[in-house]
């Protein structure tokens, strides 16, 4: 198969319409999108599915216990295939297992809500975030310990204050990882061999 020499194809639809939401590919190629921030679901809806491309069909998945919202929160596929996932209105998050189908609380973020972050997958299956409601603090995952611990603070400040948005957060090739900021800036967090990082 060619990325490049690929052609476009339509898809069964799926059951909401979707702007700004949690997705991700899971290792056996199903695609999991979670809430959305405007979606024929409601506002900040926590409306989730699951798209089997095998089968080309939609399955709804509820939500994590509890969870009144889910809109556009962040997320990310673990190496061991989970699906991690945070909250926008508090500091909660929630693992959903695709071998178990079930949901699973995880460890609160020291910063008091997730909404607008970017979570970036690390080489050693950390997550690092710059923290959106805290800028310019960032803070990191540790899978040993399964706690979030301070990874300092971004240098310079990216997030745009009165939206507290921020751009995209990407793995480099060297291990590194890249933040586009909302304001006119960039940063770059280096991975140590301590947990925080700078």
């Amino acid at each position: 198969m060619s990325y490049m020499n690929g052609t476009w194809s339509t898809v069964a639809s799926s059951h909401y319409s979707r702007l700004y939401y949690a997705s991700g590919v899971l290792a056996d190629g199903r695609l999991i999108v979670a809430g959305g921030e405007y979606s024929s679901g409601g506002s900040e809806t926590t409306r989730t599915e699951i798209y089997d491309p095998v089968a080309n069909v939609w399955a709804d998945l509820a939500a994590p216990a509890g969870w009144p919202q889910i809109g556009d929160a962040p997320c990310a596929v673990l190496q061991d295939g989970r699906f991690f996932l945070g909250a926008i209105a508090d500091n909660r998050t929630a693992f959903w297992n695709p071998a178990t189908g079930v949901w699973t609380a995880g460890p609160n973020k020291l910063n008091t809500r997730g909404s607008e972050e970017s979570w970036t997958l690390m080489p050693d299956n950390s997550i690092v975030t710059a923290d959106c409601f805290g800028h310019p603090n960032a803070e990191r995952w540790l899978p040993s310990t399964n706690t979030w611990v301070s990874a300092g603070v971004t240098v310079p400040d990216l997030v745009l204050p009165n939206s507290f948005e921020i751009g995209a957060g990407l793995t480099l090739t060297d291990g590194r990882a890249f933040y586009i900021g909302a304001t006119p800036h960039t940063s770059i967090y280096t991975q140590p061999t301590i947990p925080t990082g700078t």
